[in-house]
């Protein structure tokens, strides 16, 4: 026999025996050993009452904050007829004994925080309270206008101060934010406190009074108030009134800013004068000047004084420092007395740009124009059978140079620099020395800066020289000097040309003299 089929016929009678025999599968401890039960790799599966992912214990994490209401996240399993090991509250909608449909659960949307499940109740908040997909849906209101006293329509919204808020959700409750509602009572002050409910009427925050109109030391018709007791009142018609609410604005005493404080029908009465106010301007056009001359330029193209404020009495005159386009080396008068927005307009063609000679003669356009107003006073008090003065022998030597009196020949305009009977103020604006200029020539000045200075004091001329303050000093013997006796000896000031913008200050003194007593 051939011994593959020896081999053959042992393996089948080997099978026969051992399909005869029976085995058990048994533990080291010889226990039966069952089916796996859990595995780390399973996810839990909620209310099987099984430890699914060997966690130590059935149905973990299902209900992490013991509401009722399982994880949305989680698998869950409903057995018919089996009470819930966990999460009692989904299954509520499912019938006992039947099978239910996972539609029919209740899923917590927040597993921490217990005060969140399908059975909540929605508050007025950031959340969705009850799990329904919709946040604060009990709250239809949120979003839309309210406040409190503006009426039922909110009739009375955008009357007045009155304005409507919204309903906003604060601390879970429904809120009106952001309205404002009617005053109290009506103040005088022009505007609807109490949004029309109550008129703003004469009655307002008035009190008794007793006035009577009087002519200033100027001539102006001014209001004087008198005491309640004043031996007048009763006596023909004079009686004691109330003061009414004009226009939002109960009369209080007049004060300086172009407005009618005591509602009188008059503006700043008793606060100016009908004096003539008049400016001149001098401005150095030389080289030396390039840094900021544009800005000067456009400092005065833009000068204003305020509305209330008369034209008639507030004149500005241009004075340019040379110039050698037309070969002139003195101070040129462009423009005389003009109105200030006709001086705001010109300025850029009375002052074109850097025209001025090389020389600037600053030291003869401060003693021409302090001679010429002498000259000019003399000649009007003469007009007048004044008794004058003579004219000083240092203004009678620059008869025949002073290009600023109104009748020199080089006085293109053939007009003054001021009226005689006007407050004077001159602007010198240079960044050089106190220089004297004869021809193209700067020479030693004829009229050194403590005379020149005293000459503007003679004229009745308050004198504002911006420079820098480097020359600030009182040299008097040399051909360059400086102008601290501008400061000292004359109605004047010497202000920093790098810090302090003239047009500004301008404005101001125009200011500051219109108002003043």
């Amino acid at each position: 026999m051939a011994l593959e089929t020896i081999l053959r016929n042992a393996k089948i009678a080997a099978m026969g025996i051992l399909s005869s025999l029976t085995f058990a599968c048994s533990s080291c401890d010889k226990e039966p050993l069952g089916p796996v039960q859990c595995s780390p790799d399973w996810p839990e599966i909620c209310n099987d009452g099984k430890d699914s992912d060997c966690t130590g214990g059935p149905d973990n994490g299902c209900d992490e904050d013991n509401d009722s209401y399982c994880n949305n996240n989680l698998q869950i399993i409903y057995q018919a007829g089996v009470p819930p090991s966990v999460c009692a509250r989904t299954f509520d909608n499912c019938i006992p004994e039947q099978d239910c449909s996972p539609d029919l659960f209740k899923y917590d949307c927040d597993d921490l925080d217990n005060n969140i499940n399908p059975g909540a109740l929605e508050l007025c908040n950031l959340y969705d309270d009850n799990c329904n997909s919709i946040i604060n849906e009990s709250f239809p209101e949120q979003g839309q206008k309210c406040g409190h006293g503006l009426g039922e329509n909110l009739e009375l919204d955008g009357l007045g101060r009155c304005s409507a808020g919204a309903y906003s959700c604060i601390n879970g409750n429904l809120a009106c934010l952001n309205y404002v509602g009617p005053a109290e009572r009506e103040l005088c002050n022009g505007i609807p406190d109490t949004c029309g409910l109550e008129p703003e009427t004469v009655q307002t925050e008035a009190r008794p009074c007793y006035k009577t109109r009087q002519m200033d030391q100027y001539g102006n018709v001014i209001t004087i108030e008198l005491p309640l007791n004043h031996p007048t009142i009763g006596r023909g018609p004079c009686i004691t009134g109330i003061e009414l609410c004009i226009d939002g604005v109960i009369p209080e005493p007049e004060i300086p800013d172009c407005k009618d404080n005591d509602c009188d029908g008059e503006t700043d009465e008793g606060l100016h004068n009908n004096r003539k106010l008049q400016y001149a301007v001098a401005v150095d056009t030389s080289g030396s000047m390039s840094w900021i001359l544009d800005s000067i330029k456009t400092w005065f193209s833009s000068v204003r004084i305020q509305d209330c404020f008369s034209d008639e009495n507030i004149r500005v005159s241009t004075i340019r420092l040379g110039d050698d386009m037309a070969a002139i080396y003195e101070p040129v008068l462009k423009r005389s007395r003009a109105t200030v927005r006709e001086f705001r307009t010109n300025f850029n063609a009375d002052i074109p740009g850097l025209v001025g000679p090389h020389q600037e003669p600053s030291a003869n356009t401060i003693a021409y124009t302090a001679c010429a107003v002498i000259e000019q006073r003399i000649n009007y008090e003469q007009s007048q059978q004044q008794q004058t003065d003579p004219l000083p022998d240092i203004c009678a030597s620059l008869l025949q140079m002073n290009s600023l009196r109104e009748t020199h020949p080089r006085n293109p305009l053939q007009q003054p620099v001021y009226d005689p009977d006007a407050e004077k103020a001159l602007i010198v604006i240079t960044d050089e020395r106190y220089q004297w200029v004869r021809g193209q020539m700067q020479i030693t000045p004829l009229v050194n800066q403590q005379e020149a200075a005293r000459l503007i004091s003679l004229a009745g001329i308050k004198i504002i020289i911006f420079t820098n303050l480097y020359y600030n000093d009182h040299i008097t013997s040399s051909t360059e000097q400086g102008y601290g006796y501008f400061d000292d000896e004359a109605n004047g000031y010497v202000l920093d040309l790098t810090t302090i913008n003239p047009a500004e200050y301008l404005e101001d003194l125009i200011q500051n003299d219109y108002w003043r007593p």
